[in-house]
């Protein structure tokens, strides 16, 4: 039996099945140093279809309007 890998919206949970229809929002924190002594860093990857995008976008902007 084989293992399929779906991709899927992290704000609606839409099915992804090409990467064209994919938009990726890429958070990552400032490096810092773990207990061990090693650089380290925090990261979340999130991927959205093109409705969610298009509201994240609308939601920021908004933001941004805000704040100036």
């Amino acid at each position: 039996m084989g293992i399929k890998t779906l991709t899927v919206c992290d704000g609606c949970d839409k099915e992804l099945k090409e990467r064209k229809d994919r938009y990726n929002l890429y958070f990552r924190t400032d490096n810092f140093l773990d207990g061990a002594g090693d650089i380290n860093y925090n990261e979340i990857n999130l991927v959205f279809c093109e409705d969610c995008a298009r509201n994240i976008k609308t939601s920021l902007e908004k933001i941004a309007n805000k704040k100036c």
